[in-house]
């Protein structure tokens, strides 16, 4: 092909891909373990809650859900809904109604988690998860397990260079040929995503966007070394944690001596990405200004997983930089939110504030406090993250014909987010879910 028809195709690709992310959508992507049927075709009827279906739209006082199967058949006020005989019915009066929570950045560790992690946070209200960055034959058992686990969405390894900070979580990508390559291998083998980090130079991102894009999958990024906006511009479409944007946005010579360090030593980055946070000035900033219209020209989806940085004063082995550098970050996601930015929600499983199993929650209130509005952080952890990961056809909002995925909360979440922690129930694809023996935190 010639290659000024090569070019008009690449620009055709772009265009389609770009018009597809302002949409709010990706192609319409599949978990690797689609729970199964519920074996009863009872309804389901959960009555007199607050509805706050994950659109937007205005709650919905003394509403009924009407479930049959693994879908959601009726929607409403409790005046206009018939109630089928012989149903099941859950009370849900002074508890909230919302869709099943999704997880944009879910990660297992070794052993035993990978079977005890994904039920735990599904028991806590999520019900759909990514994880960006682990191989996907360590997911194989939930492929065949008829045990309920959130629908698992998967990116593979991420693509990184020697010496890699996470060797059992990477595959070393040496050229632009062997990006395509594994892109498509990893699309075969069920990633529905692909994720880049940190180490990967900015020709690989390039390539593995393109191919991805070709496939219909969005490319997502842990970024520290490669500037955020330039990978945004070579085809990213989301960020995964706030610290990917910081060598865009430090004064130069900042950003350069921490890239040399973490460039000598992977390790270098668990205090150098606080120190250098601790420095940003967002103020008449044009680096600031450059960042964010890049970011909205693009429609990039960030996930600023802020629970697992979050250090304040007093915790243990926290110094003066680490509290400053955090204070930015979250000031940063406001920013980012104010701009127009999407911004979801993404656990990355580990918090040092809550016990296990419930820093999705965590991440809930800490956005909050980075400036979104309750029903902000509500849509960025239900639809906005179903239309990040490729799913909201299906899934993230309570809408007549969407799969069962439902949380009910003690409380009103849009006065108070700590009403997350009361999960009183979870269904799954119209499945009743045990309860978590783990107690929520004191807040």
């Amino acid at each position: 092909m010639p290659l000024i028809s090569q070019l008009a195709l690449l620009c055709l690709t772009c265009m389609c891909w770009s018009n597809l992310q302002a949409e709010g959508e990706f192609r319409r992507l599949q978990e690797i373990n689609p729970p199964p049927l519920p074996e009863e075709k009872q309804a389901i009827v959960i009555e007199g809650g607050l509805l706050i279906d994950g659109t937007g739209a205005v709650p919905l006082e003394d509403a009924v859900v009407v479930l049959r199967g693994e879908r959601i058949v009726a929607v409403g006020k409790r005046s206009n809904i018939d109630i089928p005989e012989n149903s099941m019915h859950i009370a849900a009066q002074g508890k909230a109604i919302l869709p099943g929570l999704v997880d944009s950045h879910f990660h297992t560790a070794e052993g035993e988690t990978v079977h005890s992690l994904p039920p735990l946070f599904l028991s806590h209200g999520v019900t759909t998860a990514r994880d960006p960055g682990r191989p996907i034959e360590v997911y194989d058992s939930y492929k065949t397990s008829k045990s309920l686990a959130p629908r698992l969405f998967l990116t593979g390894p991420h693509f990184d260079q020697a010496p890699c900070a996470w060797p059992k979580n990477a595959i070393e990508i040496d050229s632009v040929e062997e990006a395509r390559a594994a892109t498509r291998r990893f699309f075969d083998r069920g990633a529905s995503a692909i994720k880049v980090y940190f180490r990967l130079p900015l020709d690989e991102i390039r390539a593995t966007c393109t191919t991805a894009h070709g496939l219909g999958i969005p490319v997502t990024a842990h970024l520290e070394l490669v500037d955020a906006d330039s990978a945004i511009e070579a085809g990213l479409d989301g960020l995964e944690h706030i610290t990917s944007l910081g060598t865009t946005l430090a004064e130069p010579d900042i950003a350069a001596t921490f890239r040399s360090a973490v460039f000598a030593e992977n390790s270098a980055r668990e205090d150098g990405r606080y120190r250098l946070w601790a420095t940003l000035n967002f103020n008449d900033n044009q680096r600031v200004a450059n960042a964010l219209a890049v970011m909205k020209l693009h429609n990039t989806v960030l996930s600023p997983t802020l629970a697992t940085f979050e250090r304040r004063a007093g915790d243990k082995d926290v110094e003066e930089f680490h509290v400053r550098g955090f204070e930015n970050m979250l000031r940063f996601v406001g920013i980012c939110h104010k701009a127009g930015i999407r911004v979801v929600t993404g656990s990355h499983t580990w918090s040092r504030h809550v016990p296990m199993g419930w820093a999705f929650q965590r991440e809930m209130e800490l956005l909050h406090e980075a400036g979104m509005t309750n029903m902000d952080v509500i849509q960025a952890s239900t639809l906005a993250n179903a239309q990040f990961l490729g799913c909201a056809d299906r899934i993230g909002s309570i809408e007549t014909g969407k799969l069962a995925d439902i949380v009910i909360v003690r409380g009103n979440p849009l006065e108070d987010l700590t009403s997350m922690y009361q999960v009183e129930q979870v269904i799954l694809n119209g499945h009743l879910v045990p309860k978590s023996n783990v107690a929520p935190p004191l807040r």
